[in-house]
């Protein structure tokens, strides 16, 4: 497969602090490290809500390589912090990941190899 970017991020809660944001977003990356490159999507210079920085905070963007270890990775870690999901974007396509079944998680790698094929043309 060839490489392709998309953004990954995690639902944030009113209670995270800076110090959590960054530990869940560590540890998403980690996760996804074994996808492709990962790179931290740069926090707004001057943000004006701290919505929009808990949003920033908690997005990666990810050159995958293997489309099955990045949904993989995804699903590891929403098994492990019960209430967060997982948001993949590519292009204008966005997808949620919520502890999904196997099966389930089958029909994502499938729409999204859909939707990277259709990026790609």
């Amino acid at each position: 497969m060839a490489q392709i970017r998309v953004l990954v991020g995690f639902t944030t809660t009113a209670e995270d602090d800076d110090f959590v944001l960054e530990r869940l977003r560590t540890e998403l990356a980690d996760e996804l490290r074994a996808a492709g490159e990962v790179d931290y999507v740069p926090v707004p210079a001057t943000p004006g809500d701290k919505g929009v920085t808990d949003v920033a905070l908690a997005t990666l963007s990810v050159l995958i390589a293997d489309l099955r270890v990045l949904i993989d990775g995804a699903v590891a870690f929403t098994n492990r912090n019960a209430g967060r999901r997982v948001h993949l974007k590519v292009g204008d396509i966005e997808l949620t990941i919520d502890r999904p079944t196997r099966g389930e998680a089958e029909t994502i790698i499938e729409v999204m190899q859909s939707v990277i094929e259709r990026e790609r043309s």
